[in-house]
């Protein structure tokens, strides 16, 4: 299927980690120029300059820093021009369990900081470049134009997640109060522009490999039809289709690739019987 994304601008944040990797490398397959951007690890990212050097362009930024964001799209858009595409992957996720009056201020406000100002600052930049883009369409080129924000979720931000409240809450946010809001902005500056969530279950990344091996987050498995862990791949192609034109008719909605999952089990049988 031809997913019209050729020569189209794509910027993904956190390209670097697991799901960036393998959406980028989709997005770069269907030929679209991708920003590739990172904050303090980049070596995952060589095999792509290599191997694709006139389709991607690598940019360093914090995301927690409103004049590194600017300065982020003001060298994509050096680099490739108007930025038709922006995936919000970044994030960053506390695997040590921290119960909420065990939680320091200074762990939320990370999280706050990166996880969701930060995709605030991304997606309010994204769109301020794509208004100086539509102001220079005509209103039947504005009409024809595409552009689109897939932002990344989680199956937390759904169902919530027990020592581990920060992350849930971000998500949550962004899943449902920022999506479908945002979609109701952007479509005032190109008329079809969409803003979709990707909401992701437990994922097969480098991070969680090697707790997957020690079968430490299989209780996640207990309540998921398919009984499997996700691929990158699950996930990048699912990101990939809302992103492109061809999705249509769809946007400020949540996407759950999470193999089905109703929830997440409380209590061991053990922990049952010592409370019954």
């Amino acid at each position: 299927m031809d997913l019209k994304l050729q020569g189209k601008h794509v910027l993904i944040t956190g390209s670097a980690g697991g799901i960036g990797i393998s959406t980028a490398e989709h997005f770069l397959f269907h030929g679209a120029n991708v920003s590739l951007h990172y904050n303090t690890q980049k070596d995952t990212l060589k095999g792509f300059l290599e191997k694709y050097p006139h389709q991607t362009f690598l940019i360093q930024a914090d995301a927690t820093q409103e004049l590194s964001v600017i300065d982020c799209f003001k060298a994509a858009h050096q680099r490739f021009g108007v930025c038709h595409i922006l995936i919000a992957n970044h994030a960053i996720y506390e695997t040590k369990s921290v119960s909420i009056d065990q939680m320091s201020l200074t762990q939320w406000q990370r999280m706050v900081d990166i996880s969701l100002t930060g995709v605030f600052l991304f997606c309010r930049e994204f769109c301020k470049q794509l208004r100086c883009y539509a102001d220079k369409l005509s209103s039947e080129e504005r009409k024809q134009a595409h552009a689109s924000i897939v932002i990344i979720g989680a199956t937390s931000g759904k169902f919530g997640e027990a020592n581990h409240i920060d992350y849930a809450t971000i998500k949550s946010g962004l899943m449902y109060g920022f999506t479908r809001s945002l979609k109701n902005e952007i479509s005032r500056i190109i008329p079809r522009a969409t803003v979709n969530t990707v909401a992701p279950g437990l994922t097969r990344t480098t991070k969680v490999e090697e707790e997957i091996k020690q079968g430490l987050l299989f209780k996640m498995l207990h309540t998921t039809a398919l009984c499997k862990v996700a691929e990158t791949d699950d996930v990048s192609r699912a990101i990939l289709f809302l992103a492109s034109p061809v999705s249509g008719h769809i946007s400020g909605n949540v996407l759950m690739v999470d193999g089905g999952m109703e929830g997440r089990v409380l209590w061991t049988d053990k922990d049952l019987k010592s409370r019954l």
